[in-house]
């Protein structure tokens, strides 16, 4: 029967010569899709992304490394780190609407406790 096929076979629409079609095998796109190159912002992502494993109160703890960063950066403030400390306040002062709205409910004293040490820190630049 394949070799009375073969005989009939009829080209047309999506039904290329015998000699042209692809053999068993063989790709009709040998080189594949091209890579995606990724942008920087791309790898930063999935850099900050990734999971380690660290201590913390005597306990392991699978966390990110953007959230390692951000726990590093607090506590650096947290002792007096006055670098951190602008950076931590850059860093708030990017945040999103929501938690804008968190800082607007600060007491009094607070916004003014705030406002002082943003003063001072602009001062000493």
């Amino acid at each position: 029967m394949s070799s009375d096929f073969s005989k009939e076979y009829e080209v047309s629409y999506k039904k290329p010569p015998r000699k042209n079609q692809f053999k068993p095998g063989q790709s009709g796109n040998p080189k594949g899709r091209p890579k995606l190159i990724k942008s920087f912002n791309d790898d930063l992502k999935e850099e900050s992304e990734e999971l380690l494993t660290i201590i913390e109160n005597g306990k392991k703890i699978r966390t990110t490394k953007q959230r390692i960063f951000i726990k590093k950066v607090y506590n650096a403030a947290l002792s007096g780190d006055k670098t951190a400390m602008k950076e931590l306040v850059k860093l708030l002062g990017n945040l999103p609407e929501k938690v804008k709205e968190i800082k607007e409910e600060l007491s009094e004293s607070d916004k003014a406790i705030l406002q002082e040490y943003v003063e001072r820190q602009v001062s000493h630049e």
